[in-house]
């Protein structure tokens, strides 16, 4: 038999619901020179009959079936099993696109010291419908980045002595090990990024980052601190965490879920959280009808997209378009409006980050190139999220230019952070005809602006 170039490792626990098509993604692939070793984990339903009954059909499984031990201490000692090359990993409840070994094979033979190669993603639910694309793929990579958004994701495959260097996974994380692995990686190899969509990531009630994504953030939050002791960045810094929750109520007769608690992990851009608070919600009702707005775009969902409607059925506003990046906030707003009887009230468009050239500089900004562009009264920009990069909201008064008028306000949520306060500096620097009006300490606050007439 041919000795196997590279090795896939799937750890499985009590996943009989998806473990078939994960296997049989496997199987489908474009390129055949692989072995892939499957470790039940001490599963209580059919998850090891599934996979026993694949192993006899093919010579390139093999099975392992141990009492639980945790996920560390499986994948360790599955991969210790292995002899391949190069080392891949699939969680068996996800999908490979067909060819996701063969392209990534590809970048680790054409270029030796590249150590890890990983691929774009997209999102799926429990019946195989794509949801969008990942938010992790689309963030740049740096090592500096890396430290603080873990978008070395899914899928990844990395030479064997790169993982050996390192140590393998550590037996300190229970959970974001692979995020530990991954700062660990970069610091002693390249890592590429090959920007296709190779792996299928599912989204579902049971998966681990639903059930314990606090214990996710925490050691999430751990690795972090070890990569700034070996960088020597601990004498310099500390690290600051910062987890946000929300909470919604769903009446029990209705049979769609929505999203009922995010709890987004310090490792990840955090989410817009329908930010808004109440009271700067009653402030830009009164602002919009004592300035007599009759149009609005605004950046990032929530809250305001929702009084945003009502003002537009009430005849307050003419017009209104929002725009979202982030596609599970954009169902979940679309949802929202649909059950409050406001989807004809207002446009909200996903539109995903893309990099951008932005008077000279790379920017993640919404890609809204097959929007038109309408004259505007006002922008109201809550999004991107500042964790997508650098001055993240800096594009949007260059961006979106073609909607600006004079007279067109401008009001950007929060101003108590530096970045936000330094795009306002840099926004008055090269816009001559923009003023600042005031700063209000209302929500994480707000800063108001204007074009002059």
């Amino acid at each position: 038999m041919l000795q196997p170039l590279v090795s896939l490792i799937t750890t499985v626990y009590n996943r009989e619901a998806y473990l078939s098509e994960t296997i049989e993604s496997i199987l489908s692939q474009s390129y055949s020179n692989f072995e892939l070793l499957i470790w039940d984990d001490g599963s209580t339903d059919d998850s090891v009959e599934i996979a026993r009954h694949y192993a006899a059909q093919d010579k390139r499984i093999r099975i392992f079936a141990s009492d639980y031990q945790g996920r560390v201490p499986a994948l360790n000692s599955s991969i210790a099993q292995t002899t391949g090359q190069y080392i891949g990993l699939i969680d068996s409840d996800d999908l490979l696109a067909v060819t996701a070994i063969e392209d990534t094979v590809l970048v680790l033979e054409a270029n030796p010291q590249i150590g890890l190669v990983y691929t774009d993603y997209q999102t799926i639910d429990e019946q195989n419908q794509i949801l969008g694309i990942g938010n992790r793929c689309q963030i740049p990579y740096s090592k500096e980045a890396l430290l603080l958004s873990f978008m070395v994701f899914h899928f990844r495959l990395m030479r064997r002595s790169t993982y050996e260097q390192v140590g393998g996974f550590d037996s300190r994380f229970p959970l974001a090990q692979d995020y530990d692995l991954c700062l660990k990686i970069s610091e002693v190899t390249e890592i590429a990024h090959l920007p296709k969509f190779l792996y299928y990531y599912r989204v579902h009630h049971e998966s681990v980052s639903s059930q314990k994504q606090i214990d996710q953030i925490l050691c999430s939050k751990r690795s972090i601190e070890d990569a700034m002791q070996r960088r020597g960045l601990n004498q310099q810094y500390v690290l600051k965490m910062r987890v946000q929750s929300h909470f919604s109520l769903q009446h029990k007769s209705e049979t769609d879920v929505l999203t009922s608690v995010h709890l987004p992990q310090s490792s990840l851009p955090q989410q817009n959280a329908w930010a808004l608070a109440p009271q700067a919600l009653v402030w830009l009702e009164e602002f919009i009808q004592s300035q007599h707005i009759q149009s609005v775009v605004e950046l990032g969902s929530g809250h305001s997209t929702i009084s945003l409607a009502k003002f537009q059925q009430q005849g307050i506003i003419s017009r209104s378009l929002t725009l979202e990046h982030d596609r599970y906030w954009h169902q979940d707003t679309l949802k929202q409006l649909e059950m409050k009887q406001l989807s004809n009230d207002v446009q909200i468009q996903h539109c995903p980050l893309q990099v951008q050239s932005v008077q000279g500089e790379p920017y993640l900004w919404y890609d809204f190139t097959q929007i038109i562009s309408f004259a505007t009264d006002l922008i109201l920009i809550d999004g991107p999220p500042h964790t997508v990069g650098k001055l993240a909201r800096y594009p949007a008064l260059h961006q979106l230019k073609s909607f600006i008028q004079p007279g067109t306000w401008v009001i950007l949520d929060d101003y108590h952070r530096s970045s936000e306060r330094d795009t306002v500096k840099r926004w008055l620097q090269e816009l001559p005809t923009l003023r600042l009006i005031e700063t209000l300490p209302i929500n994480t606050g707000l800063a108001v602006l204007q074009f002059q007439l």
